[in-house]
């Protein structure tokens, strides 16, 4: 549900969703959504109304990358609240960038937020997975034996390099089968890999090989210099001096 999306620290929707969902027994059912009044709470009540959450399995969906206020991720993943990145406007009129890119929000929550270490990064990277899924519930997420095979394939190897490209997919699976493989052979928004870094080294070499042999071989025949003049060997230097 959205709630208290607007600037005015007067809002207080989130505690009374709260205070219902342990009334009708509805724990780890409801979701609330914006709470940007949040930024203007002050301190004290945060930390009350985080502690409320938490008892009443209240999972939070911000995302910050939309406006200047947004939830108190910190203070709330302290408490032990579910707290979820979103992105819900696509080119809009509310947000001019959307793109549906989930690792983009992430990579822009961790300016935002100023959450730049690895485990802040892991952090984020788990509001755009593992957490959306405790939040609505789901059933056998993860990669596990006998767990559906809904998944992404990207290629960069860790969480840090993943938010740093957030490019495209190299792989869609969906329920086992691939729904898209990307046909281009390397993005440019893609990490270099282990074997593009093999792959520049050789050429270095091979141009570092060519020039030396310049150097030291006619231009011509390809044979070792001699005294005559740069570039050629005796034999190309005595045929060029006789013409």
């Amino acid at each position: 549900m959205l709630l208290d999306d607007a600037g005015d620290p007067d809002l207080r929707t989130v505690e009374m969703m709260a205070v219902e969902a342990i009334k009708r027994g509805w724990q780890g059912r409801a979701l609330a959504h914006y709470c940007r009044a949040m930024s203007l709470y002050p301190t004290p009540y945060v930390q009350r109304l985080a502690r409320l959450l938490n008892t009443a399995g209240v999972a939070v969906v911000t995302d910050p990358h939309t406006g200047p206020l947004h939830a108190r991720v910190k203070e709330l993943r302290a408490e032990g609240v579910c707290v979820c990145l979103g992105q819900d406007d696509i080119s809009d009129a509310y947000y001019t960038f959307g793109r549906n890119n989930m690792l983009e929000v992430a990579f822009l929550a961790a300016h935002l937020l100023w959450m730049m270490t690895r485990q802040d990064v892991a952090a984020l990277y788990d509001m755009i997975t593992v957490e959306p899924a405790k939040a609505i519930n789901l059933d056998g997420f993860g990669l596990s034996v006998g767990a559906p095979a809904n998944l992404v394939v990207l290629d960069q190897t860790d969480e840090v390099e993943a938010l740093r490209y957030h490019g495209p997919p190299a792989h869609v699976i969906t329920h086992g089968s691939g729904l898209m493989r990307r046909r281009c052979r390397q993005s440019l928004l893609r990490a270099p890999g282990r074997r593009d870094m093999e792959q520049r080294t050789r050429k270095r070499a091979d141009r570092r090989e060519f020039y030396a042999r310049s150097r030291s071989h006619c231009c011509c025949c390809a044979r070792p210099l001699g005294g005559g003049s740069a570039g050629l060997c005796a034999t190309n230097d005595q045929d060029r001096r006789a013409q």
